[in-house]
């Protein structure tokens, strides 16, 4: 749920947060979260209405104006492949915390 949260407190404030995987993570051992890699964190140029069209959710867009890692892959940015391995995909999250 916490990921979820991070995700939705970006989107409402109109930033995308590129690049957001498990490895842009620090646990510390009181559970404490924080997030890490924000280089290529960015504006939307339109503001997104929900956090499902989040790129963050959905995948970066092949075309558009956003400022990529070098070698980025677009086909495999959504949430289901970033984080389904860790995390269960979208769908599942949602239903489970009743969004």
């Amino acid at each position: 749920m916490e990921i979820i949260k991070i995700i939705e407190s970006m989107s409402l404030r109109g930033l995308a947060y590129i690049d957001f995987t498990p490895e842009s993570l620090i646990i510390t051992p009181n559970n404490t979260l924080f997030c890490t890699g924000f280089s290529f964190l960015q504006k939307y140029e339109t503001p997104i209405l929900n956090i499902e069209q989040g790129v963050e959710i959905t995948g970066i867009p092949k075309t558009g104006n956003f400022d990529l890692p070098k070698n980025f892959d677009t086909n495999s940015s959504s949430f289901n492949h970033v984080w389904g391995p860790s995390i269960g995909n979208w769908e599942s999250n949602i239903l489970k915390n009743g969004n």
